[in-house]
């Protein structure tokens, strides 16, 4: 085996380069591969997510955290060597299909990559991809084939199983409209750079204030422009998949909007579920107007059950890209037509996905369900939860229900026209 020091040194220099990122999981996960390869022990899944992400009760059955991340940990390793270790001497990897480091020149590499992807072996493995390709599409066909027979032709399939939160709900007449909290973007052109940049700004999420921001802008060097397209958070389809499950499986269509082009007859028109980040939902804020909950600038929820009760406050907190913790808020309540609107929020998006899954996994549902049965007897009409998720870089997310409350019928929550 090479010297041990080169063997740190090198790993180290990697995760001081820009193309490996600030990430303290990945430098934690480089650094054991590389001692347990130094010390010849070479860790299994379970051992990775015990020392690194602090389960002890790992099932890589079950989970594929640890894979995950080894998967990008050897994209961050091949980005380095195409830009800052380029002209290394010694090149570290992690080969596919184990958890030990080794170190290499490049020559070495080289010749090692062309035997694995001789002609023959390439032509090969190529036809047989295209086999394979061929077989998971006819798969995939089929079984979306299957799915929709069998939601089109036996009235009790169901995704989820009879709920009291979306009996009413999806046993309206009205449309359904499912509103993304899409992020306010905007284009300023640099007159002397000749340069087009799009920008957003944490704070700005309307044309409104896009409008007040510009009118007020004063620099004759930089043009700003509104774009007629926004910026969606790359959960947003998983969003979209697991309510189009809900609805098929109750023989229910709707339609999808953006909130920032979402508009007061909308909401007055239609049955409402809102997904996305709270600092995104435009003016269904106003919510927060009749609520236990305040809503504060910089992401964070101020709660006081009643006067004699403290003040609490919750606000993101850690890396969202290695373990952090965020906080979800699930409403279901009045809109201001006889319409009823679900809000799925989350200060962060972890939040917002997980306030989401509440509803519609099955397991996840009857937990909340019975929480509000436990508080109220009953599931009452309307309602609003506050849950703590903790998850590591937006996946494997566990949560805790925080509070519920319910919320009064009372339909003047709204000031819309």
């Amino acid at each position: 085996m090479q010297d041990e020091q080169l063997f740190r040194d090198t790993a180290q220099k990697i995760i001081d380069s820009p193309a490996f990122g600030r990430s303290e999981t990945y430098a934690n996960l480089l650094n054991f591969l590389v001692e347990s390869t130094l010390g010849g022990d070479i860790p299994k899944e379970t051992t990775i997510a015990e020392k690194i992400f602090g389960d002890h009760a790992f099932d890589p059955s079950e989970s594929t955290l640890v894979r995950v991340y080894v998967f990008n940990l050897r994209k961050k390793i091949t980005k380095y060597y195409q830009t800052q270790g380029e002209q290394d001497a010694w090149r570290l990897a992690v080969p596919k299909g184990s958890y030990e480091v080794v170190l290499q020149k490049p020559e070495e590499q080289s010749e090692q990559e062309g035997q694995k992807s001789s002609p023959e072996t390439t032509t090969a493995t190529r036809n047989d991809r295209w086999i394979l390709y061929a077989a998971l599409l006819a798969s995939l066909l089929l079984s979306v084939f299957l799915w929709r027979t069998k939601v089109e032709t036996d009235s009790s399939y169901q995704v989820i199983p009879e709920s009291g939160i979306w009996a009413d709900f999806l046993s309206s007449s009205r449309p359904y409209y499912v509103v993304l909290g899409d992020l306010f973007i905007y284009s300023e052109y640099d007159k002397e750079q000749e340069v087009n940049r799009t920008i957003r700004i944490h704070n700005m999420n309307s044309a409104e204030s896009f409008e007040q921001m510009a009118a007020a802008f004063q620099d004759p060097t930089r043009q700003l422009s509104q774009l007629s397209y926004s910026f969606l958070v790359r959960n947003s389809a998983e969003w979209i998949k697991s309510l189009t499950q809900i609805f098929f499986s109750r023989h229910k269509s709707f339609s999808i909007r953006y909130m920032t082009k979402f508009g007061s007859k909308d909401l007055l028109d239609n049955n409402i579920v809102l997904v996305g980040m709270l600092k995104t939902f435009g003016l269904f804020n106003n919510y927060f107007d009749n609520s236990q909950f305040d809503l504060l600038p910089s992401d964070v929820l101020r709660y006081q059950a009643d006067s004699l009760q403290a003040v609490q406050t919750f606000a993101p907190s850690g890396d969202p890209d290695s373990f952090h913790t965020d906080y979800g808020f699930i409403a279901k309540f009045p809109g201001p037509n006889n319409n009823t609107v679900l809000m799925c929020g989350g200060l962060w998006d972890t939040g917002a996905s997980q306030s989401l899954k509440m509803l519609t996994d099955p397991v996840l549902l009857q937990q909340l369900e019975e929480r509000l049965r436990q508080e109220f007897e009953t599931i009452p009409p309307y309602f609003e939860v506050l849950l703590e998720v903790n998850g590591i870089d937006r996946t494997e997310l566990t949560s805790q229900i925080l509070h519920v409350n319910r919320i009064s019928e009372s339909r003047n929550l709204w000031n819309v026209r």
